[in-house]
């Protein structure tokens, strides 16, 4: 799992980076100024364009925001890296300067992956979501409960999953049954 959380937040740290760093470029930079309009958009678009890139990395930047959220950042990505590359490309620009939005939508893959790899947390966030158990497997479940069972152990650190783990179980008591099991 810690492997898991270093790919994801190594990628989601260069993308988040470089979306900042060209938001910031877009607004102040004349070259950036200057290659959109190479690229035949107007000068309006490169402001909206800065303000979603700096919304959007903020959005996968920061964990606490709800996953809904973080997909839709990541789709919007998806659509502005492969909208470039077709700009580049349409504008005769080297297949050098044309590439560079096809490796950040890698970069953004690979973020969205290892975003999607914890399932036991998805799957303690959908227990708090949802009234009862159906809809998960038995796998789900035993994932569940051996991450539970790591956290009361106290192997995580400064973490105290005691009074926490008593509410979480105690909201659904069909789950402490099959847990129990």
């Amino acid at each position: 799992m810690k492997k898991n959380k270093i790919i994801y937040w190594t990628a989601t740290g260069i993308l988040g980076g470089m979306m900042l760093l060209t938001a910031f470029g877009y607004l102040t930079n004349e070259e950036m100024k200057a290659g959109f309009v190479h690229l035949g958009f107007p000068s309006y678009f490169r402001i909206e364009l800065a303000t979603a890139k700096i919304i959007g990395a903020l959005v996968l930047l920061i964990p606490f925001i709800p996953k809904r959220l973080k997909e839709a950042a990541y789709v919007g990505f998806a659509i502005t890296f492969i909208s470039a590359f077709i700009a580049h490309t349409s504008s005769g620009d080297p297949m050098s300067v044309a590439i560079m939005p096809l490796i950040f939508t890698g970069i953004l893959v690979v973020s969205f992956i290892y975003s999607n790899k914890s399932l036991p947390v998805r799957a303690v966030n959908k227990i708090r979501n949802r009234q009862g158990l159906d809809g998960f497997s038995d796998e789900a479940l035993a994932e569940l409960l051996a991450f539970l069972k790591e956290l009361d152990s106290g192997k995580n650190g400064a973490i105290n999953p005691s009074s926490s783990l008593s509410k979480i179980l105690s909201e659904d008591k069909e789950l402490l049954t099959k847990l129990a099991q």
